[in-house]
């Protein structure tokens, strides 16, 4: 086991050579049953194998050959059909495993039922072999992660229970085969795992199906040192009882779980450096430990987060670089450099409100770009994941959780900054303006998000007059009027603001654009109080003593259209 791609790589070989043997024989002798039969198998068995190397496209295509192969011995060989049902069933079972990771959901759940109808068909005698009970506990536990990814929950505990029982009865028949043990091990975890991402988590429940776990694994691991596959499990439920642990925080036992883990998966990577399970598992593992250093809220745990996150983020940038299928490394970087955002952001903001020692501006700004660059390439991964998990609910709420996050980064900076720096604080309002649209575009029925949208808007107006850029300004207002309806309630303060807009054009422009440009502030100010006025707006104390809307109230071009426009508010 020192090299374990190299045997898979043999292995591999061995069953393509033994694929195009089997094909070459088949193409002379095409009625021989028996012939089918070992082809049929051999697909099976290389599908199985690209299924373990993470080829999962090529998986799928070997089973889809192997389940045509045993559908037609089913009808041209009655008298084994039962044998062969069972085998297609265990097909289907592998082949609903592969579809789910493809994320190919409803063909999943297709292959999966037909599986379980063509078990109801087989007689016992031939379904209670070990292969077969192997196989379904199996299928049980891969079907019952699925299900939790996909946010059902109640279907995949009574999945994993299933599964539970399958694995219980074959370790208890056959008590002297390792493998065994290990299976129940594994749907006894994640079980316990489905139970520790609930809110609130049956605490006692799930602790106590982890001591299960790992009485059932330790026995392995210390009987078989040489075999990865025990130790990778002992990790694994550490790993995720530290997550509970942290989530009833007991950082201190979580504390203990995260790093025994982290010993066991940096042990497996270091002994096997080929095989990239083991170096994500440490990654992840890392990320949990940056994660409880956040979850604490202490200052003085910051660094260490960042430093943990900083660790857990290369090695997932890496996986994600070098795998062909690295949809699920990319979400997993994702959640990393979200976490890490958040951990500069409170370093950042700490530094600013309460420093420990005083930062020039130079090493301020600095610090705030790093926060800035780590939002901003948590949500490129996010986009780059558009495809894959479109429609998923998770996926949509981390992505939303990051903008968020770094739209309330960008407010920061924008209070911060507003006076020191208008320049800078601009910057930040046209970030948030960018970020709150994106989202928008996620979730387009979504009047909060709208209303959003407007108040971004119309700070960056404000600021942008507090620049003195008055057609800067004037635009944003004409983008917040095609985006909100008069009916908004801060719709008059847009319009307010292109009033602002016309003493700053008067200064600044000469004629005749100053004219043409102070005339069009004006005409399209009166239009939106005219719109606000339709919708219900009841303003007209405002227009009679608001400051900022002299320049309509006194100019005599103006007076008449405005007199007009307080009458009507003031008839209302």
């Amino acid at each position: 086991m020192a090299n374990e791609r190299h045997l898979e790589s043999v292995g591999r070989e061995l069953m393509e050579n033994a694929l195009t043997f089997y094909d070459r024989l088949l193409l002379q002798t095409p009625n021989d049953p028996l012939m089918q039969v070992e082809i049929a198998k051999a697909q099976w068995l290389a599908g199985e194998l690209r299924e373990k190397l993470g080829r999962y496209e090529e998986a799928d295509k070997g089973y889809v050959r192997a389940i045509a192969l045993y559908e037609g011995l089913i009808r041209n060989d009655p008298e084994h059909a039962d044998h062969y049902r069972r085998d297609l069933a265990g097909v289907n079972i592998n082949r609903s495993t592969v579809l789910q990771v493809l994320r190919q959901h409803q063909e999943a759940d297709d292959a999966f039922t037909r599986a379980t109808r063509l078990l109801d068909k087989v007689p016992p005698r031939l379904r209670e072999d070990l292969v077969t009970e192997w196989l379904i506990g199996a299928g049980n536990n891969n079907r019952a992660i699925y299900l939790h990814q996909r946010g059902e929950p109640a279907s995949a505990e009574n999945t994993y229970q299933q599964g539970i029982l399958v694995f219980a009865r074959l370790a208890k028949k056959y008590p002297t085969l390792p493998s065994l043990p290990l299976e129940l091990a594994k749907t006894r975890t994640n079980l316990a795992y489905l139970w520790t991402t609930a809110n609130p988590p049956p605490f006692e429940k799930a602790e106590a199906l982890y001591q299960e776990a790992l009485d059932g694994v330790k026995p392995l691991v210390e009987a078989h040192r040489d075999v990865p596959a025990y130790a990778k499990q002992l990790g694994e439920i550490h790993k995720n009882r530290g997550i509970l642990y942290a989530k009833e925080r007991r950082f201190d036992k979580a504390l203990e779980d995260f790093r025994d883990a982290k010993k066991i998966f940096d042990g497996l990577a270091a002994v096997y450096p080929a095989v990239t399970d083991y170096r994500y598992l440490a990654a992840i593992t890392d990320l949990n430990l940056g994660k409880l250093h956040l979850d604490k809220q202490d200052p003085n745990g910051w660094q260490a987060a960042i430093e943990e996150l900083r660790l857990s983020s290369k090695a997932l940038k890496q996986l994600v670089e070098g795998s062909k299928n690295s949809t699920q490394y990319r979400y997993d970087w994702a959640r990393c450099l979200h976490l890490l955002g958040i951990a500069l952001d409170s370093q950042f903001r700490q530094e600013v409100q309460a420093p420990a020692k005083k930062l020039s501006d130079a090493e301020l700004a600095a610090l705030g770009k790093g926060v800035e660059a780590a939002w901003d390439q948590t949500l490129d991964q996010w986009q780059q994941l558009k495809e894959p998990f479109r429609g998923e609910f998770q996926y949509a709420a981390d992505w939303f959780n990051t903008y968020i996050q770094a739209f309330k980064f960008h407010n920061f900076q924008k209070s911060r900054l507003l006076k020191s720096n208008p320049a800078e604080a601009e910057h930040h309002l046209a970030r948030r303006v960018s970020l709150t649209k994106e989202l928008l575009e996620l979730k387009q029925d979504d009047p909060a998000l709208t209303n959003m949208v407007g108040e971004t808007l119309l700070d960056l107006a404000d600021a942008q007059v507090a620049l003195q850029k008055h057609a800067a300004a004037a635009q944003t207002i004409a983008e917040l009027a095609k985006t909100v309806t008069p009916a908004w309630p801060k719709y008059a303060l847009a319009a307010r603001c292109l009033v602002q807009c016309m003493p700053i054009a008067e200064k600044m422009l000469t004629e005749p654009e100053r004219a043409k440009t102070v005339n069009g502030y004006a005409d399209s100010a009166l239009t939106m109080f005219a719109d606000a006025l339709k919708a219900g707006w009841n303003g007209a104390e405002f227009l009679r003593t608001d400051p900022a809307i002299e320049p309509l109230r006194t100019r005599p071009a103006f007076r008449p259209a405005f007199e007009k426009l307080l009458q009507s508010l003031e008839t209302k």
